[in-house]
């Protein structure tokens, strides 16, 4: 759903604007993820946890699919390759990492949440840094 979503957010309404869109959809899904680790009722945290998925989802196609534009035809398979290397290690990384903060705060998951929370706002701002073709 959120890669159709993204799709037609991407086309119809931020076409030549995905750097707008995804700096919104990262505040969005930060936001959401906040929301939702203090959230103490189930109904809420159900619809905070389908709005996360829902931004993140889109974020995460909007970005992947933002490449074709930035880079040359001719360097846009290593480019994507080195694109879904870097998500790979993080795929890799960030278990360990989180269950590490987890065991930290004493079985708390607050601290983890946060750190989601604040590595989906530095994705962010790294993407106003990304320069156009």
């Amino acid at each position: 759903m959120g890669s159709f979503l993204a799709g037609i957010l991407m086309s119809r309404y931020f076409a030549n604007k995905e750097r707008r869109l995804i700096v919104c959809l990262c505040l969005a899904t930060a936001l959401f993820l906040i929301g939702f680790m203090y959230s103490s009722v189930l109904a809420l945290s159900m619809i905070l946890l389908l709005l996360l998925s829902l931004c993140s989802t889109t974020a995460f196609t909007a970005m992947f699919s933002w490449p074709h534009k930035l880079f040359d035809s001719s360097i846009i398979g290593s480019s994507i390759g080195l694109i879904n290397t870097g998500s790979a290690i993080g795929g890799f990384i960030a278990p360990m990492t989180l269950g590490f903060l987890i065991q930290l705060a004493s079985g708390s998951y607050v601290l983890s949440f946060c750190s989601m929370a604040l590595a989906v706002v530095i994705c962010g701002g790294i993407v106003l840094f990304i320069k156009k073709k």
